[in-house]
């Protein structure tokens, strides 16, 4: 299920930057792939479910974090170096505009300002957004797998809906917020993942 998301994920932003052309194979990827953000949406839920589906009895939330910063940050700084290098040898557009905003990249914190949510990596703001979740997962987990089966079920339902009425209320009401690449509004799909992990 997670190649399949990312394969989505990739063809998408391969038909953002116009490799399939506006013929034939341009709208049958368009039809086919136009709505592969949904592919992250599909992570954070999967993100959530697995965390709480193996989550270890007894596990200290500080072995849990340093279990999750060894699993992802050499990884991250290894791309955002890269990030670098074709920024300052191929794509100029990827510089980074300061300091504060690289920092705050390698820092995973860069998606909490918009103006900031694509610095130096762009397609690391959707692990700023994991590394929030990892850092609230113990204290969701432990409130939420004391639930007895109902609540879980509502709140399940509550996060669903959340993830229609987000959306919908920003557009209808012209809210501006920036839903897609912050962390606290992508929250409610994690939450979701971790209730259908527990309800599982």
């Amino acid at each position: 299920m997670r190649w399949v998301a990312a394969f989505t994920v990739f063809v998408h932003h391969v038909r953002n930057f116009g490799y399939f052309g506006q013929g034939r194979s341009g709208r049958l990827v368009n039809w086919a792939f136009g709505a592969g953000a949904v592919g992250v949406s599909f992570f954070f839920i999967l993100s959530g479910f697995v965390l709480a589906w193996s989550a270890l009895p007894g596990e200290r939330a500080r072995t849990f974090w340093r279990r999750r910063l060894a699993r992802i940050y050499p990884v991250h700084l290894v791309t955002a170096v890269i990030a670098l290098v074709l920024a300052y040898c191929l794509v100029p557009g990827l510089r980074p505009g300061g300091a504060r905003e690289a920092a705050a990249n390698l820092l995973l914190v860069s998606s909490w300002k918009p103006e900031w949510w694509q610095a130096l990596n762009p397609v690391s703001w959707s692990l700023v957004c994991e590394a929030f979740f990892y850092a609230a997962f113990p204290v969701l987990y432990a409130g939420l797998r004391r639930l007895p089966t109902r609540a879980l079920a509502a709140t399940a339902l509550a996060a669903g809906t959340l993830l229609v009425l987000l959306p919908w209320a920003n557009t209808h009401y012209a809210l501006g917020w920036t839903l897609y690449s912050s962390p606290l509004p992508r929250l409610p799909e994690f939450v979701l993942g971790v209730t259908l992990g527990l309800l599982v």
